[in-house]
C-alpha cells in the first residue's frame, strides 16, 4: 500500500478558477500551488516505494483522510486528490478506483489542512 501525507492549505475543485480583468478565467495561484505540492509529495512517495510498479493497471482502493474546517465540503477535494494520483503516475486512470473511503476530521483553529492518502490494489471485488 502506498501512503502519502501532506499538510498546507487545501484547495478544492470549486476554488480553482478566478476571473481576470477582461472576464477570462484563470487557475488561482493557491490551487495551482496546492496541486503541484500534492503531486510532488505523491511522486516522492512513489520513488521510495520499491515494491510496486507504477502506474497501477488494475482496480484500486483509495483511502482518504482529511483534516479541514468543519463546514468544508470535501467532494471537490476528493476529485483533486484523484486527479493528482493520475497526474503523478500512480494510477493510469481514476476510473480504476473501485472503492473510495473518505474520512473527514475537524481541524483545530490555526492548524494547517492535512491530507492522508492510501492506495492499494484490489484483487477481488465483491459484487452485490
Amino acid at each position: 500500500m502506498l501512503r502519502i501525507m501532506w499538510s498546507g492549505k487545501a484547495y478544492g475543485k470549486n476554488q480553482r478558477l478566478t476571473k481576470g480583468k477582461y472576464g477570462n478565467l484563470y487557475l488561482t495561484d493557491g490551487y495551482r500551488q496546492f496541486k503541484k505540492d500534492l503531486s510532488w509529495q505523491i511522486i516522492l512517495a512513489r520513488c521510495t516505494d520499491s515494491h510496486n510498479r507504477y502506474p497501477i493497471d488494475c482496480p484500486v482502493r483509495v483511502h482518504i483522510e482529511v483534516w479541514v474546517h468543519g463546514a468544508r465540503d470535501i467532494d471537490s477535494l476528493e476529485t483533486v486528490i484523484l486527479d493528482c494520483l493520475q497526474a503523478s503516475g500512480i494510477i493510469g486512470n481514476d476510473k480504476q478506483v473501485m472503492q473510495k473511503i473518505t474520512i473527514k476530521h475537524k481541524k483545530r483553529r490555526g492548524e494547517l489542512d492535512k491530507i492522508a492518502v492510501g492506495v492499494e490494489r484490489v484483487y477481488s471485488v465483491a459484487t452485490v
